[in-house]
């Protein structure tokens, strides 16, 4: 286990100190030269907006200009679609098994591959069960493993330990070795809560068929959208649903060559298991997937993209209280994704390459996405506003906040105009775009206590655990 190297638990302190040391240097140069520290604070937002931007209208365009792709799919490829269950609804995993029985596709293909915990009980193990044998005739086989309690050094209930033990029961029941997998098989993960759009299955297959270098790519949708219960949703979790579909839409065009595994994506499973499939016991497992085989194998590992969507839920719990204490749950839960830090440092210490310049490049990126963006935020958002309710900055003539003054504005009308245009495409209403709106307005709140908060907390429990986290909690979804 990667956790148990010395080095990995040395590392875990990089991603707090990283930010500790950003503020630092930022209060300093605030101190000796106000003017300064905003034009620096203002100049990283223009950047940060201005690919924002760029990415959003560039995705609008290549979906628009996409040329249908009328190749026919390749019917040798065995598609594992793998699912972790906790005890999710039933109304949940059928949503989700009916849109793959909806897609565009050759159900005789795919295999459906579900690990359910043990601790979820007998009923739920009943209730998928019951589902699993409803579904069946539509596909090639449904598969069920139960994935025990308790195992030694995995995080309970945690989707990467779940998804790791039914993917290699899989192969276990079909005396699959690494030396019999070839490319004819590819796996697409998803939460149970995610339904799949209707041609994302046909487009995965085609694009992966395409690549000489199968091995050294994933595949994901890029329009990734909060739409089974977000009507009802309190304010904040709107709006972090907004920015979030904006933020992911924009990565697959402005950083494409950086962007991560997130929720929904596919790749061969020879990749996965040549890498170790994904960490039980770490807890949290999407981006920690892309980085981790990208600090095993080099830049060479990247992702590919498909127009198409794919529709999750929020949480939800039983009411608007227990709702937003478990969003922030979530949250720092989704905090701990800065452990991929860690893990590129280990990886690169184990292959000897701590000191090389593809290390210094992943760290850079990093610092960029995580260390970097949350130093900034708590200053913008933070200390700004406090420095001018004080009088600090009230008299100051800034040049950085009369360029954010213009910035914010252009940014949010973008930020509004394309999240009427994706989840109004179908359903358009005027109470609807205006809960957008004020949806989109509040942003800023929702980044300080719903964001900043909730992943300083799990960077600092980070420090103190070495990384691993010691709870999972398992967000409650509900479904339209």
């Amino acid at each position: 286990m990667i956790t148990k190297n010395k080095c990995f638990k040395v590392f875990c302190f990089v991603p707090f100190l990283l930010i500790l040391v950003t503020v630092s240097l930022m209060f300093w140069l605030v101190t000796i030269d106000i003017k300064l520290g905003t034009l620096l604070v203002t100049i990283y937002f223009v950047v940060r907006g201005l690919m924002f931007m760029y990415g959003l209208l560039k995705g609008l365009y290549m979906r628009k200009r996409a040329v249908v792709n009328d190749s026919e799919i390749n019917e040798s490829i065995n598609h594992i679609i793998l699912i972790p269950v906790y005890k999710e609804s039933r109304q949940i995993i059928e949503d989700s098994l009916q849109s793959i029985v909806n897609s565009d596709y050759n159900l005789g293909l795919v295999v459906v591959v579900f690990g359910i915990e043990e601790s979820a009980g007998k009923r739920a193990h009943v209730q998928l069960n019951n589902l699993a044998k409803k579904y069946s005739k539509y596909v090639k086989e449904i598969i069920i493993f139960i994935h025990p309690e308790d195992i030694e050094g995995e995080v309970r209930g945690a989707p990467g330990a779940n998804r790791t033990y039914a993917l290699k029961s899989f192969l276990s029941k079909y005396s699959l070795t690494e030396e019999k997998i070839n490319r004819n098989y590819l796996v697409t993960t998803l939460d149970c809560d995610c339904k799949l759009g209707r041609s994302f299955l046909k487009k995965v297959n085609i694009l992966y068929s395409e690549q000489v270098d199968y091995e050294n790519i994933f595949i994901s949708n890029d329009l990734y959208l909060f739409s089974n219960n977000i009507n009802g949703s309190p304010f904040i979790q709107r709006s972090f649903a907004y920015y979030l579909t904006l933020v992911n839409f924009q990565s697959w065009y402005s950083e494409v060559r950086n962007a991560s595994t997130f929720s929904v994506y596919s790749c061969s499973l020879k990749t996965i298991v040549k890498n170790n499939f994904w960490f039980p016991e770490i807890g949290v497992d999407d981006n920690i997937f892309y980085w981790n085989i990208r600090s095993r194998s080099g830049r060479k590992f990247s992702g590919k993209v498909v127009h198409s969507k794919t529709e999750s839920s929020l949480v939800e719990e039983d009411n608007r209280v227990k709702t937003l204490l478990g969003f922030y749950k979530q949250q720092f839960r989704w905090g701990y994704g800065s452990i991929v830090f860690v893990i590129a440092l280990t990886n690169m210490y184990l292959r000897n390459k701590l000191v090389s310049f593809q290390t210094l490049q992943m760290m850079l990126i990093l610092y960029w996405k995580y260390s970097l963006w949350l130093s900034m935020v708590f200053f913008q958002f933070v200390v700004f506003p406090l420095m001018y309710f004080y009088g600090t900055l009230k008299y100051v003539n800034t040049p950085g906040l009369s360029i954010l003054l213009i910035l914010i504005p252009t940014f949010l009308f973008f930020s509004i105009i394309v999240s009427i245009f994706f989840y109004q495409e179908e359903d358009f209403s005027v109470k609807s775009m205006l809960l957008i709106i004020f949806s989109l307005i509040i942003g800023p709140v929702q980044l300080i206590f719903f964001h900043l908060l909730p992943f300083i907390h799990a960077e600092i429990d980070m420090c103190v655990r070495r990384g691993v986290l010691q709870k999972f909690y398992v967000s409650k979804k509900a479904s339209n």
